[in-house]
């Protein structure tokens, strides 16, 4: 939400990724999204989180460039025409994942992506987004609680 404090649905993201490396350690993990708010990229700042939990850094790949699902998936599937990978699970909360999906199965490097949904419920992003907006109000993390609650609406969760 700004550039020192992840919202917890990054943490999230990160604690199923790792959960799923843990399964497969043969696998990595790839994080992905660009800088927002602040000079450290998302990718970074999910990788930061994944290191303090014990994951080696030898099994994170960043994409730091992407501003948008869009990208994320299309820069991605740039980075991983590089590596021998052929499994993918897309990792993210259950109302974008219906978004997210179809825009990575566009890309013939995701046709047989699967999704993992991080378990996050609304209540909880919009009590943690509520939270830091009573400490430090903001209007771009204004919006950013409502594009998110707009998302589950429309979503019906």
């Amino acid at each position: 939400v700004d550039e020192m404090t992840p919202i917890l649905d990054m943490g999230k993201r990160v604690e199923t990724g790792i959960r799923l490396l843990k399964q497969n350690l043969q696998a990595i993990i790839i994080l992905t999204g660009g800088k927002t708010a602040g000079p450290i990229s998302e990718a970074m700042m999910m990788s930061l989180i994944a290191y303090s939990r014990g994951v080696p850094a030898g099994k994170v790949l960043l994409e730091e460039d992407s501003r948008s699902t869009v990208e994320n998936a299309q820069l991605t599937a740039l980075l991983v025409q590089k590596l021998s990978i052929k499994k993918f699970v897309l990792v993210s909360r259950i109302s974008h994942l219906k978004r997210a999906m179809p825009i990575f199965k566009s890309h013939l490097e995701f046709e047989q992506v699967q999704s993992e949904p991080t378990d996050i419920t609304k209540e909880q992003i919009k009590e943690n987004l509520e939270e830091y907006l009573t400490y430090k109000p903001s209007v771009r993390v204004t919006h950013l609680l409502n594009k998110i609650l707009k998302e589950f609406h429309d979503n019906g969760l």
